[in-house]
């Protein structure tokens, strides 16, 4: 009977010891499985690269007679993607002078009264700066003037020295502009026919003038500004053709009810009128030569010698 009972207890015994076995093979799993889910390195996500943006926001040129060399305010904004870090002088220009050395322009500047500001108020953030810069250009003769910004790279900024919505003014930097006494510019020439002019008999009647049979009439429109209180008049005028020769006043007692004569016509403020010139030579061609060819003197009643009258459009 003792034989008979120990059958049950040895199967028992077996199933016991393989449930333990298999704890033990699972526990081992799960230390394994930690172990390698621990040794496994958690890569951070890659950073992007600062880049960064340089933009010209907004300038002014001035070319004064008074001052030696011509000068840009300008605003120019540098944004970033990440927090801005950026060398100390970062500007140069186009003529190797470096923003940072500039007191020798701006000191005498400043003693005459000009208050050096730009377009724009300066702002700066985290990400974005907008300064405010004086930008010395010392050949005049410069039509464009290229601002170098040296940061992660080079960028290039490029100034129109000529375009008139940049044209700045004493007065944008606080100082008075005086006008001159007067301005003068001709504004166009047209061809006059010598019958439109004509002198009046002691009765009344009109007479035609006498002109050579080679003349040419031309009268050039011109506008004249008198800045004083005294009135100004011009007492005479000729003209000077490259390659022609000179040619003198049609005669200022000649009449013409088409034109205004300018010539002693007595000048407060503002007048457009003409001045016309005999020109005795019946194949120049005015309408070909360029107005550069053509030289315009005038005598006003305020000055002892005779003075060029440029075109419009023309640097005096």
């Amino acid at each position: 009977m003792m034989m008979k009972q120990n059958k049950p207890n040895t199967h028992n015994l077996l199933k016991l010891s393989l449930i333990a076995v298999l704890i033990v093979v699972l526990v081992s799993i799960g230390f394994y499985a930690r172990g390698l889910i621990e040794n496994i390195k958690v890569e951070p996500e890659p950073q992007p690269e600062q880049t960064y943006t340089v933009s010209l926001n907004n300038y002014k040129v001035y070319q004064f007679t008074d001052v030696q060399y011509d000068f840009i305010m300008a605003n120019v904004t540098i944004s970033s993607n990440k927090s801005l870090n950026l060398p100390q002088n970062p500007y140069t220009t186009s003529e190797d002078i470096n923003l940072s050395n500039t007191s020798e322009y701006t000191s005498y500047l400043k003693s005459q009264g000009y208050d050096l500001k730009c377009p724009l108020p300066e702002s700066s953030t985290d990400l974005t700066q907008t300064v405010c810069l004086f930008i010395p250009v010392i050949n005049r003769s410069l039509n464009e003037i290229i601002l170098k910004v040296s940061i992660d790279r080079i960028y290039n900024l490029s100034f129109n020295m000529n375009e008139i919505a940049h044209a700045g003014t004493k007065a944008m930097l606080g100082v008075e502009e005086v006008k001159p006494d007067y301005t003068v510019t001709i504004l166009d020439k047209n061809l006059v026919s010598v019958h439109s002019f004509y002198t009046l008999k002691t009765n009344g009647d009109h007479e035609e003038p006498v002109f050579s049979s080679q003349s040419q009439i031309f009268g050039f429109e011109v506008t004249i500004e008198n800045n004083k209180s005294t009135p100004l008049y011009i007492e005479s005028t000729y003209i000077i053709i490259d390659g022609k020769g000179t040619f003198q006043q049609v005669d200022p007692s000649y009449l013409n009810d088409e034109y205004l004569p300018l010539v002693k016509l007595p000048i407060t403020g503002m007048k457009t009128a003409y001045l016309f010139m005999d020109i005795t030579d019946n194949t120049v061609d005015l309408y070909s030569l360029k107005n550069s060819e053509l030289h315009v003197f005038i005598k006003l009643n305020t000055k002892t010698s005779y003075i060029e009258v440029q075109f419009m459009g023309t640097t005096q």
